[in-house]
């Protein structure tokens, strides 16, 4: 079910990016095969919440009577653009306190913290993720179960 491969593919997400935590130098073909997979598999990961958002919409109007398709797809997409500005705009400015120089040999400081920001902090965001999804209530048959009632509830409002 989509619960069930949302928990596999995020914590394949987190190996690439522990292994590169834990590899002291790693060479190129080893950081190639790490962003590939972690790019790989978080795409999954996404693919998935994204096939969820219909089943919380139809939780949402089985639970309220009120169906806000819109309201729910318009927030998940500014929560996911409010993500990339942060994600883009904190790692610069916690290298810049920390003394990046652009086209300069960088201190331990400044390295240790890209490889922090590049590795550790999607290991933390995906770790969140799996311990949210284990809440998470509805599964395929649940969902089914919801559409079918709610299919239901459509016909029996057309014939009144």
């Amino acid at each position: 079910g989509k619960k069930r491969s949302f928990q596999v593919f995020v914590a394949l997400t987190i190996l690439p990016n522990l292994l590169m935590l834990f590899v002291p130098s790693p060479e190129l073909a080893l950081i190639t095969v790490a962003m590939s997979s972690y790019s790989f598999t978080s795409r999954i990961v996404i693919v998935f919440a994204w096939s969820m958002i219909p089943d919380v919409v139809d939780y949402g109007e089985y639970t309220t009577g009120v169906r806000s398709n819109g309201l729910t797809q318009a927030s998940v997409q500014l929560m996911n653009q409010l993500g990339q500005a942060l994600g883009g705009s904190i790692p610069v400015m916690i290298i810049g306190a920390l003394g990046y120089v652009a086209n300069q040999a960088q201190t331990p400081e400044v390295l240790g913290a890209i490889v922090a920001l590049r590795w550790g902090v999607p290991c933390v965001f995906n770790l969140i993720s799996f311990i949210f999804i284990l809440f998470y209530g509805l599964t395929d048959e649940r969902a089914a179960e919801i559409g079918a009632k709610l299919q239901e509830r459509r016909i029996e409002a057309r014939s009144e």
